[in-house]
């Protein structure tokens, strides 16, 4: 009975383990510099801000080196599956919103213009990133630690009807549902550990 039970639960656990492994990566890049309203002349200074995430990408692992492209009359093509990308809309009741992601990966409109957008990633850090948009109501051109937003009131609460330039980081953070992985993968060896020790 314990090498049955033994057997169901290195099962269970395997399961587990290997979803946690294939978990989706995502990254939010901070804002911590903006400037006033750009012109023609340039942008201005960057003033510091506290940091604020503006943007969210998703992607399948954490050692990743893809792209997207769209030209906003051929399909998409995307190297990740998974990819998407969310931008933050502070004022909305929901944090992000998601601007690209499967299956028709903005195809639908919303980027009359098409899209560019690279990326490098390694051990769930990027080591490069470049995205460039101009979508219906908003538009970004921004890669590791600046770049240029433009929007209606979307990115955060520094730039609002205007463009502006931008500084900040990425990082990744963790998927919601990493913590429910562990608290299973704990929660099953527990209730094995009983049935076996009452046997």
């Amino acid at each position: 009975m314990r090498k049955v039970l033994s057997l169901i639960v290195c099962g269970a656990l395997a399961v587990i383990l290997s979803s946690y492994a294939h978990a989706d990566v995502v990254f939010d890049f901070y804002q911590t510099g903006v400037s006033g309203s750009c012109s023609i002349s340039g942008c201005g200074p960057i003033n510091p801000v506290s940091p604020v995430s503006i943007l969210r990408m998703t992607l399948s692992n954490s050692t990743e080196t893809g792209s997207a492209t769209f030209t906003g009359h051929t399909p998409p093509v995307v190297t990740d599956p998974n990819f998407r990308l969310a931008e933050s809309y502070p004022t909305y009741p929901a944090p992000f919103t998601a601007a690209i992601f499967p299956p028709d990966f903005g195809s639908s409109g919303a980027f009359p213009s098409g899209y560019s957008i690279s990326w490098d990633a390694a051990n769930g850090h990027l080591l490069d990133v470049s995205i460039a948009y101009t979508a219906i109501d908003d538009m970004v051109s921004l890669g590791l630690t600046s770049g240029k937003i433009g929007s209606q009131n979307a990115f955060g609460p520094y730039c609002g009807n205007e463009v502006c330039a931008v500084t900040g980081y990425w990082t990744s953070i963790p998927e919601p549902s990493s913590g429910s992985f562990v608290l299973s993968a704990l929660m099953i060896f527990g209730f094995a550990r009983g049935l076996i020790r009452s046997r």
